[in-house]
C-alpha cells in the first residue's frame, strides 16, 4: 500500500477542517476526533489506496489525497459525504496521472540539443 495517499488524506482533513472553521471552544476537540474516526481511517488506509481508481504516480497519490480529504472536511464526514468526495475525487485520478506522470520513454527532454 502506498503511503502518499493515508499521509496526504489526513493532512488535506485536518486543514480542511481548519479552513471551514469550527467553534474556537471545541474546535481543537473536533478537529481530534473527526481526525481519528474509523470511518475516516477506513477511508485513509482501505478505500482511498484503492488500485483501481486511484492515481498512480507518487506526487498524483499525494494530490489525490489531499484532494479527498479537502473534499470529506467540505462535504461532510458522514457516510454520505465520504461516498460523495471518494467518487468526486476518483474523476480527477486520471487527469492527475496525466499531470503528473513522467514524461514517455524515449521523448526528448527539453533543450537537449536533439531537435532538428
Amino acid at each position: 500500500m502506498p503511503w502518499q495517499i493515508p499521509a496526504s488524506l489526513l493532512v488535506g482533513l485536518t486543514g480542511g477542517l481548519a479552513l471551514y472553521g469550527t467553534d474556537i471552544e471545541t474546535g481543537s476537540e473536533l478537529l481530534l476526533t473527526v481526525s481519528s474516526s474509523g470511518q475516516i481511517m477506513l477511508l485513509a488506509f482501505f478505500i482511498a489506496p484503492a488500485h483501481g481508481s486511484s492515481a498512480m504516480t507518487p506526487l498524483g497519490r499525494l494530490v489525490y489525497g489531499a484532494l479527498l480529504g479537502g473534499l470529506t472536511a467540505g462535504i461532510g464526514v458522514d457516510s454520505a459525504g465520504i461516498a460523495i468526495s471518494v467518487l468526486l475525487a476518483n474523476f480527477c485520478a486520471p487527469l492527475l496521472d496525466q499531470l503528473f506522470g513522467p514524461a514517455p520513454f524515449g521523448a526528448a527532454s527539453a533543450g537537449s540539443g536533439d531537435e532538428l
